[in-house]
């Protein structure tokens, strides 16, 4: 069990060193505490593949995590329904995790790509929000974990609000 931490001088996300930091996929960056882990892996589903890139930092007593997961998704498998798509990863994401939604809603990024905001929590005492979009046959999720004594940190916002993405049609590139 995670303990949580109550002063703000000893939240180790606050006392960490944020950059910005580059998606492999060359065209998402965001904001994060430095040295992430990095982990890639091939997914099967059936006849698809899914190919996923993990960019994540989590604390030193596992309370607190900040991360963007890019999943690949085959060009053959339509994403004609973002909505539906959305709504469905952000169900499945809860209930992986055994958190409950407190609150979600539609977002766009750059007034052209469609996501979803979602804030969850758990019995064991974290508070999430988790920030799913669906660009070019690509699935980001950001999430950012804290215990709920941390819920109002300004690193939450912060994190979640500097993703960007570039495109040759398109730029997202809000200020890190």
């Amino acid at each position: 069990m995670a303990t949580l931490v109550r002063s703000r001088s000893t939240f180790e996300a606050d006392r960490v060193e944020w950059r910005p930091v580059s998606m492999p996929d060359g065209q998402s960056r965001l904001w994060m505490p430095v040295n992430p882990e990095v982990s890639q892996r091939s997914v099967a589903d059936g006849p698809a593949t899914f190919e996923t890139t993990e960019l994540k930092w989590v604390s030193a007593n596992g309370a607190t995590v900040f991360g963007c997961i890019q999943n690949e998704v085959p060009s053959h498998i339509s994403l004609d329904r973002e909505d539906e798509i959305l709504t469905t990863i952000s169900q499945q994401a809860t209930s992986a995790a055994k958190t409950r939604i407190i609150a979600q809603e539609s977002i766009r990024l750059a007034k052209r790509w469609n996501g979803r905001e979602v804030q969850v929590e758990s019995d064991e005492g974290s508070y999430g929000v988790l920030r799913y979009y669906i660009i070019n046959h690509r699935i980001y999720q950001l999430q950012a974990i804290v215990p709920k004594s941390r819920q109002k940190s300004r690193l939450i916002h912060r994190f979640l609000n500097s993703f960007g993405y570039a495109s040759e049609n398109s730029e997202s590139t809000p200020p890190i």
